[in-house]
């Protein structure tokens, strides 16, 4: 049963690690321009702070749009790997 198990969750895993090696690929093309987005040329020391907050938020949400793909690949895969009948295999394997 043990075995069965772990076969499974590799399965996701190895999907998991898919969609994360693509989704790098991805942003690693595309973050020079988001981060140039948010970019300023001098900032007052008092406003340091400041600064670091806008741009931490203004950063995370120009990233939430690949968080949101990679929740819905890692869904997809999940869903492909899941079937009614591999459920029903890792069941029964447990019960021996």
């Amino acid at each position: 049963a043990y075995n069965s198990v772990l076969q499974h969750q590799m399965k996701h895993h190895h999907a998991n690690e898919k969609v994360v090696d693509t989704l790098v690929e991805q942003l690693k093309n595309d973050l020079p321009v988001i981060l140039s987005r948010f970019e300023r040329s001098f900032v007052n020391k008092r406003d340091i702070d400041i600064a670091y907050e806008e741009m931490i938020e203004s950063v995370n949400g120009a990233l939430k749009p690949y968080q949101m793909d990679m929740d819905a690949l890692i869904k997809d895969y999940a869903a492909y790997i899941d079937t009614p009948e591999e459920l029903k295999a890792l069941a029964n394997s447990c019960k021996d």
